[in-house]
């Protein structure tokens, strides 16, 4: 109604203005008759009408004005009322209270500030693309938010040089269907923005897109991305520039992520000239640009938590190695400072999802839900993680999930519609399914990730796994460990006792990855190169004594898991040495390096497997994606 209302008040507007501009000109031109001028002739006419239009139109100039200024006080005004939301949702969150200065890697630059080179981006105008990666919880989002309501300011205080911000979190657009400009802009954080503000918004444009990676299908597919993607290059005028936000793995080792970027700094616009005259007279327009958030220095995070809330905690576990690695990025601060206090009462290892499932805990418990309930809350929340992360979408809402969104583990979008309020708590909830159908010797869901792509998943599968299965294993009293080689009969054995893999393999496929390796080694690697699959399917080969080889760290896990053994750990496999027989690689249990997500896997050379040699120096480990497979990678059980 209130819609309806100002159209016709619009209409009535210029109705008024048109009227009185006619009324004008009939006045004049009657009076001119009146009082004899022009002079009596034939052109009398012709010199009457021009003259009468001319000088009505003068007059009634303010009487148009007039009628188009309504409107454009209305866009005015609405677009200064959405700026203010940006401002006051940015400053309501508490984790803006104390920020971290973040520091960037930029190309052949040393470290640099975040926030000022930015902004100085955005002054300067070198390009028209900027792609802001780093790792998860590195701040992308939270620069991307500090970012909008430090340009809604210098608007609102008359700055015109300062462009107009949108925010628009990507992953709300995982399942949509094609749209209108306008019907995008609905979808921009931390409201829509108002239709009369839309009028506003065609020029001078600055549109934050937070979360490329969150586009890509855990399966690899990009076929989404590619088409908000194009839907937004082809819409948006050549005046509008972008900052895209994705994760330094998922550009690293999903090229085509890069492919994709490129497409915005070209246009179908509907108005090529314009596009055609800004690339000619500044080239380097279309050009992207990318900076690395770096980790968070140890000191300052350290100092950081000497002075929150946790610093009585803090205190006692400041030392810890696996307390240091968790502070590692802002996000991950910001947990252990809801979850210190428990976690550093816990008896067991501290690791990432640990944390995660500390804090969701903390969380649900400070709303004042029972034990029992905070468990039918975190089931909710794993079926929540497996419909967006698969299905994008929620499916019936439940009134149990505004409690979830109280508590503050769910927010509310711009839509209605709901997601995680980071989206590596999707991630972990999904892990928590994965890890309960592993259980069962299940590959229903790991077979349908591209852990190669998705990489972070592996930083929480594996720790959940050992932490479920290894440390429940029961201590046989023994000083010394025993092991031996799995040969190709033992892991047949193992696949057709419990049925693991028969839903397949998972996605992985040639991608080099965020350390610089492939699936395989070789020159025609791709998935018709030979697997435990289809090794098992030739007899001769399967019921041979030889190392089995081209098992995936999870693969081998599930069999030492059945076998009652455990994978060794690193410096174990140093003791040990290489076994005559084995394999060129073999994988373990520790970490080669954990925010990589990358396994460590040992190789020795091939004199020394032969003789079975125990040297040290015949061993050097690198980091491997845990769901790779190689030709010569095997794995021991150790008992």
């Amino acid at each position: 109604m209130a819609e309806a209302h100002q159209a016709w008040r619009a209409v009535g507007r210029w109705t008024v203005a048109v009227a009185s501009a006619l009324g004008v000109f009939v006045v004049l031109w009657w009076a001119w008759y009146a009082f004899g001028w022009p002079p009596q002739g034939a052109a009398r006419l012709a010199v009457a009408l021009p003259v009468a239009a001319v000088v009505s139109a003068a007059l009634s100039g303010p009487l148009f004005a007039w009628a188009g200024h309504e409107r454009s006080d209305r866009s005015g005004s609405a677009l200064e009322g959405w700026l203010q939301t940006q401002i006051g949702s940015y400053k309501a969150a508490g984790w803006t209270d104390r920020p971290i200065d973040l520091t960037a890697y930029r190309k052949n630059e040393p470290p640099v500030p975040v926030r000022p080179t930015i902004e100085a981006w955005i002054d300067d105008r070198p390009g028209r693309v900027l792609v802001l990666t780093g790792n998860f919880g590195s701040g992308k989002t939270w620069t991307m938010r500090w970012l909008a309501q430090r340009l809604a300011e210098r608007r609102l205080r008359g700055d015109r040089t300062a462009p107009i911000p949108v925010v628009i979190g990507l992953t709300q657009l995982s399942n949509c269907d094609p749209m209108t400009r306008e019907q995008f802009f609905q979808r921009a954080w931390p409201a829509p923005l108002p239709d009369d503000a839309l009028h506003a918004v065609h020029t001078n444009v600055l549109l934050l897109l937070d979360g490329l990676d969150e586009l890509i299908s855990l399966d690899g597919s990009d076929a989404q991305a590619k088409k908000i993607l194009k839907f937004i290059a082809a819409t948006e005028p050549p005046s509008t520039r972008f900052i895209v936000s994705c994760r330094t793995e998922a550009i690293t080792s999903e090229p085509a992520l890069g492919d994709l970027v490129a497409l915005l700094s070209k246009t179908d616009s509907v108005d090529p000239t314009e596009w055609a005259v800004m690339k000619s007279v500044t080239s380097e327009y279309a050009g992207v640009e990318q900076i690395r958030i770096l980790d968070v220095p140890q000191d300052l995070a350290d100092s950081y938590l000497l002075h929150s809330p946790a610093s009585n905690s803090w205190q006692k576990v400041r030392a810890e190695a696996a307390y240091l690695q968790l502070a590692r990025v802002p996000f991950t601060i910001y947990l252990l400072q809801e979850a210190l206090p428990r976690l550093s009462t816990s008896q067991t290892h501290a690791t990432l999802p640990l944390l995660y499932s500390q804090a969701a805990e903390s969380w649900l418990l400070r709303s004042g839900r029972s034990r029992q309930e905070v468990e039918r809350a975190l089931a909710r929340l794993e079926s929540l993680a497996v419909a967006l992360l698969f299905e994008h979408e929620v499916g019936p809402v439940m009134e149990a999930d505004e409690d979830l969104i109280r508590s503050g583990i769910l927010v509310r979008l711009a839509d209605n519609d709901y997601a995680f309020r980071h989206y590596s708590f999707a991630e972990y909830f999904l892990c928590c399914v994965v890890v309960k159908q592993m259980a069962q010797y299940s590959s229903s869901l790991l077979s349908r990730l591209d852990l190669i792509y998705a990489n972070s998943l592996n930083r929480f599968l594996v720790p959940m796994l050992c932490a479920e299965f290894e440390n429940a294993l029961p201590s046989s009293g023994k000083t010394e460990v025993s092991c031996r080689l799995v040969s190709f009969r033992d892991f047949r054995e193992f696949m057709t006792s419990t049925g693991w893999r028969k839903e397949g393999y998972g996605r992985w496929i040639r991608l080099q990855c965020a350390d610089g390796t492939l699936p395989w080694d070789g020159p025609n690697a791709h998935r018709s190169e030979r697997t435990v699959s289809n090794v098992l399917k030739e007899q001769e080969t399967a019921a041979s004594e030889s190392p089995v080889a081209g098992a995936s760290w999870y693969d081998a896990f599930q069999y030492c898991r059945w076998n009652g053994g455990r994978l060794p750990t690193h410096s174990e496999f140093i003791s040990l040495g290489p076994l005559a027989g084995g394999c060129g690689s073999e994988w373990t249990s520790s970490w080669y390096n954990e925010p990589s997500g990358l396994i460590a896997v040992v190789r020795t050379n091939g004199d020394q497997r032969q003789r079975g040699i125990q040297a040290a120096t015949a061993i050097h480990a690198e980091g491997i994606n845990p769901d790779l497979r190689f030709r010569d990678l095997g794995f021991r059980v150790i008992y």
